[in-house]
């Protein structure tokens, strides 16, 4: 049996793919456009891939981490997540019938936290929280090193839970419209006057160096932040929540979250728990390998 697997990342704007071999080593990895106009076009496109690669190595196997709720056991797609033509559509069935190779789907947050279980920030836990930070906030629960998929497939959509609500004006948000990256860069943006398409993440936290307004919109982030991982922690109470997205590269990333937490417990009188914070240790690379280990399992 061959020992090199296939790991394909399909995302909303490009395709990653890599050689893995069962260690978790990168043999060769390359991205590719996803297709934006129909399913076809992209099923046209992964088969290429896999050709190409099925031609230039051994691979025993396909492991896909998809964006949007999957339902892994049938191999189906079963929300439209960063593609709207994906819903609902039997995957692996479409891609076996002219591939001949095993293949298996997962969600890519499901992916990621695998990645971390495997061989990263969480290889000494059995039960952990991923939380992805991006434009909106998503996850995975992993519990004795597998994925907690839940009865709608929903589990870690930590995103939606609700962060505040207002009863007498019947407004409020969810956790991923007050507390997601882009969000941030949304308040900033709106701050300093220009389109947030000028702005990103990194460029904010350099401006707020000598810009008040943006320390506070930076203070009350973590806040929110805080608020969420705590009431992740006392809802799921996992060994640890690691941290991943774009923001997880920020050196003091967690340091700023405890120090949040440490002023609100303080204020509320809680301390029975802190929760045990760790930031991602694959980034970019944590959806592939995960794919390969979701697969190897």
């Amino acid at each position: 049996m061959n020992n090199n697997y296939l790991a394909i990342d399909i995302g909303g704007t490009s395709i990653k793919v890599a050689i893995v071999n069962k260690k978790g080593n990168l043999i060769s990895k390359k991205s590719y456009l996803t297709p934006q106009d129909t399913y076809e076009g992209l099923l046209v496109s992964v088969r290429k891939i896999i050709a190409h690669y099925k031609n230039e190595y051994k691979i025993s196997g396909i492991g896909f981490a998809i964006p949007a709720v999957t339902d892994s056991m049938n191999g189906i797609i079963k929300s439209k997540g960063s593609l709207i033509y994906i819903k609902n559509k039997h995957f692996v069935q479409d891609l076996k019938e002219t591939e001949g190779l095993p293949i298996i789907i997962e969600n890519d947050a499901n992916c990621a936290a695998l990645a971390e279980v495997w061989l990263g920030s969480a290889k000494d836990n059995k039960n952990i929280v991923f939380l992805v930070i991006g434009t909106g906030i998503g996850g995975a629960v992993i519990n004795n090193r597998k994925v907690v998929s839940g009865a709608n497939l929903f589990t870690g959509e930590f995103g939606y839970g609700i962060h505040n609500f207002d009863y007498e004006n019947l407004t409020g948000n969810i956790w991923s419209l007050t507390s997601a990256t882009q969000i941030l860069v949304n308040k900033a943006a709106k701050n300093l006057g220009i389109d947030a398409n000028q702005l990103n993440g990194k460029k904010v936290f350099q401006l707020a160096k000598e810009n008040d307004s943006l320390r506070k919109l930076i203070d009350e982030f973590y806040f929110n932040l805080a608020i969420g991982i705590h009431n992740i922690q006392y809802y799921i109470d996992p060994e640890k929540i690691i941290v991943g997205g774009g923001i997880s590269q920020r050196a003091n990333l967690i340091k700023e979250i405890n120090y949040r937490l440490r002023i609100i417990y303080k204020r509320l009188g809680i301390d029975e728990i802190f929760p045990n914070l760790d930031t991602c240790t694959f980034h970019n690379d944590a959806n592939l390998l995960g794919a390969v280990y979701n697969y190897i399992r």
